[in-house]
């Protein structure tokens, strides 16, 4: 199933785009896989993701978790996303290496941050990979 998955997403990928007027714009890069991504979210008054898409160069597994968001997240909480984990994904069908996890859960861990950041939560607070993934 998940070479399905990334043959597919890798020749469509679902939510690359960039918006215009983002309640947020956020971008992270991965120092272990080289990845880059940047997270565009319009939040309305509710705390709803009424809108999201992502950009950048990111490696296929990278692709798969950003894809399956754009595909998951609209119509969610905010804070329900934020506690979300690679179980989120594996309920989905992705079983990975311990060191493909880090790719597929990385988009997760800067929309978390954009969340985070909208909400004004320090940096030092902020997610990252390890947490996602244990």
């Amino acid at each position: 199933m998940l070479d399905e998955l990334i043959k597919a997403y890798a020749s469509q990928p679902v939510g690359k785009k960039i918006i215009e007027n983002p309640t947020i714009k956020h971008s992270e890069g991965n120092a272990i896989c080289g990845d880059s991504i940047d997270i565009y979210l319009k939040i309305d008054n509710n705390d709803i993701i009424v809108d999201f898409w992502w950009d950048g160069e990111p490696k296929i597994t990278t692709v798969v978790g950003a894809s399956i968001l754009a595909e998951e997240i609209v119509g969610k909480n905010i804070d329900e996303v934020l506690n979300w984990s690679f179980d989120f994904f594996k309920e989905r069908g992705i079983e990975v290496s311990d060191r493909r996890k880090r790719s597929v859960v990385f988009p997760l861990v800067v929309t978390q941050n954009a969340i985070k950041k909208h909400k004004w939560i320090p940096p030092a607070q902020w997610s990252v990979v390890e947490d996602l993934i244990e």
